[in-house]
């Protein structure tokens, strides 16, 4: 894993890209075992486009929404600190036949 970038610490906001991963082993994050995580790592494991295509989420017509959990996997290094205002920005690819809608809920 590379990371975006490296600094100490310093009073100026750091901005923080995430990249949301598939894992093919299971990792262990609080106790839980997932393969749904994201972190600051751009390496993505697919050869060719129809591989992460088969990889993408999937949902036929008729059967219930789509509910996954993403966890921060590897912690970060240091300890973060949220001081007034932030954003987070979410990039999202989907198509489908009717109209499809986005839920997020960060927790802690």
């Amino acid at each position: 894993m590379v990371p975006v970038g490296r600094s100490a610490y310093s009073d100026i906001a750091k901005p923080m890209e995430f990249y949301f991963h598939y894992s093919d082993a299971p990792v262990s994050v609080a106790g839980l075992q997932t393969k749904y995580i994201f972190n600051t790592t751009r390496l993505f494991r697919f050869s060719n486009f129809e591989e992460a295509y088969a990889n993408s989420f999937y949902k036929p017509i008729g059967l219930p929404k789509i509910d996954i959990d993403f966890y921060l996997y590897p912690n970060l290094a240091g300890p973060v600190m949220f001081n007034g205002s932030w954003q987070v920005f979410i990039w999202v690819n989907a198509s489908a036949y009717k109209p499809a809608t986005l839920h997020c809920s960060l927790k802690r």
